[in-house]
């Protein structure tokens, strides 16, 4: 019996790199927040009629998160009809109709949403955090490490969720990077295929997974049924600096982009875990063929 996954955020970066792994694998429930999102993700990806789609915005002055919820899962059909509930939802620096959040919708979308979701649907919700809890000054990180929020109200937003989420859901803290379906964004590959000549940070080390494979793992887990101690475990990959993977991805794309060295901004975000055992379970693939996934 196929498994029935929810893919919350399904035309954003993350959540359209998730569909593109589940779409033939499992039963899906689709959120966007408008029909025209729909189009672009089935203009993209294809098959998107054999799923069940849901408008959702996940910001509404008017209802409290919880509410907004409680609605989401009665047009679901039910807390107990999915096997899994994968959190796609979020916002760094701008909306897609590229205004700027307000403090107030960076809470509402990247910490109020996720603590209600982990309520409603406890151990069967992913939900992925990021390394902009830490500020890039005291690498390695692992999962005790001390915080120091970077990125403004992001971070902070983003590690307010983290620590109640992960009493009752799995928190996977990393370093997402992929592309995106609109061709105007400004994700760091989408962004970079625009440019002519760009500065590449040879001192901003990261520890990445692509959209593609964090799609991957959220299939393993599922098919092979893998049950993860910590609920909040890095997704440790072996730290690689910013300009390294721009050089990676054009070279892989054959891009006729002139890529500078720049060795002027220092920023260590190495995550590491104390659960090692635990990490290798999900089979993480090495860089060069998550590039080549994308």
């Amino acid at each position: 019996m196929r498994k029935r996954v929810a893919i919350l955020g399904a035309t954003g970066m993350l959540g359209s790199s998730v569909y593109k792994v589940l779409k033939d694998k499992c039963d899906l429930i689709l959120t966007a927040r408008s029909q025209q999102q729909f189009d672009l993700l089935e203009k993209v990806h294809g098959g998107t009629s054999g799923h069940k789609k849901l408008i959702f915005n996940a910001v509404n002055h008017a209802i409290p998160s919880e509410y907004m919820v409680q609605e989401l899962v009665r047009r679901m059909g039910g807390y107990f009809e999915v096997d899994l509930v994968i959190n796609c939802i979020g916002v760094l620096n701008k909306f897609s109709s590229g205004g700027t959040p307000t403090a107030r919708e960076y809470f509402m979308i990247n910490t109020e949403l996720p603590i209600n979701l982990s309520k409603a649907f406890g151990a069967r919700l992913i939900h992925p955090s990021t390394d902009c809890v830490f500020d890039g000054t005291a690498a390695p990180y692992t999962e005790s490490s001390p915080p120091a929020p970077s990125y403004g109200l992001y971070g902070y937003a983003k590690l307010f969720a983290d620590e109640v989420v992960k009493e009752r859901s799995q928190v996977f803290r990393c370093c997402l990077i992929g592309e995106e379906l609109c061709e105007d964004s400004f994700q760091m590959f989408t962004w970079f295929k625009r440019q002519k000549s760009v500065g590449g940070y040879t001192n901003w080390i990261i520890t990445p997974i692509t959209g593609v494979e964090f799609g991957n793992v959220c299939w393993r887990i599922l098919a092979e049924d893998i049950k993860i101690a910590p609920n909040l475990l890095h997704l440790a990959t072996p730290a690689i600096s910013k300009y390294a993977i721009l050089h990676q991805y054009k070279e892989l794309n054959e891009l006729d982009i002139e890529l500078v060295p720049d060795g002027s901004v220092q920023v260590d975000k190495t995550l590491h875990t104390e659960y090692p055992e635990e990490l290798a379970k999900l089979q993480i693939a090495d860089f060069a063929t998550q590039l080549k996934e994308l």
